[in-house]
């Protein structure tokens, strides 16, 4: 482990758990430790004390995922129903009695509009709560476009609790950074929250790819490839013809430019 310095004072510990590779790594078998976590995931962790979801219905039911390694709406939402421990959500919902509504505000109000992920929000909370230790395992944030939007606001989180005294520890494999001089992360779109949100970066990226899929629809169709050439054709001919007219006009320059040049010399003689 590789901890940032802070309080020494222990009061209460926080394991936020993540799916990548480290979660095998967090101490759940030490009971000093909370254990939060996150995720569709049908393998869940042997313990945990408080659970993460913080997208809508609507966002539950356009998630996807291959189907042997996650859980789908409704079958997720059934087994946020089972769960004992608190379940933190955008808001109470009375088909899961342990759902707690996330302090938004007052979340906003501390540390800025920065939450870029769940992991962001849980963070925040940890700090808001007073936990003397908050560890990261399975939470890496380098492979993928959406990791590397969300690490920005985690580092500065994490920044946070250790300028306030909390011991933030990570994996040693973690390629997190803990500042010493956090600077505030700002978004125009709060993660879950704005889901549709033009802004949005998965909203962008949709769009991108239903660009790219009608353009190749398009391609495929009877006579697009003539089209296609077609409009090459017609390109290529307008900058010959544009190139013949430059040519034209500088024939005539250098005409002139003969002309003058020959009633000069008889001038002369």
């Amino acid at each position: 482990m590789k901890p940032a310095t802070g309080c020494c004072t222990i009061r209460k510990k926080v394991a936020i758990v993540g799916g990548g590779p480290t979660k095998s790594k967090a101490p759940l078998a030490d009971q000093s430790w909370d254990i939060w976590t996150f995720g569709r995931a049908k393998q869940k962790l042997a313990r945990f004390d408080r659970w993460f979801e913080m997208h809508s219905i609507p966002q539950l039911r356009a998630l996807r995922g291959d189907r042997r390694t996650k859980m789908r709406y409704p079958e997720y939402w059934r087994f946020l129903g089972k769960l004992r421990c608190p379940v933190y959500m955008q808001k109470r919902h009375s088909d899961i009695p342990a759902s707690v509504p996330y302090p938004l505000e007052r979340a906003i109000k501390e540390f800025g509009r920065c939450f870029t992920s769940t992991v962001s929000y849980m963070i925040a909370l940890a700090i808001m709560e007073g936990y003397s230790h908050i560890g990261l395992w399975g939470i890496d944030l380098t492979d993928r476009a959406e990791y590397l939007y969300e690490r920005a606001a985690v580092e500065y989180l994490l920044g946070v609790a250790a300028a306030r005294g909390i011991v933030v520890v990570l994996p040693a494999s973690c390629t997190l950074t803990v500042p010493l001089h956090p600077k505030p992360v700002y978004t125009q779109v709060l993660y879950g929250y704005d889901w549709d949100h033009p802004e949005a970066w998965w909203n962008q990226r949709e769009a991108k790819q239903s660009k790219e899929s009608e353009e190749k629809e398009n391609e495929k169709k009877p006579g697009a490839r003539s089209k296609k050439a077609k409009s090459g054709r017609a390109k290529r001919a307008k900058a010959g013809f544009a190139k013949a007219k430059r040519h034209a006009v500088h024939r005539k320059v250098r005409k002139r430019g003969k002309r003058q040049a020959n009633r000069r010399a008889k001038g002369k003689a």
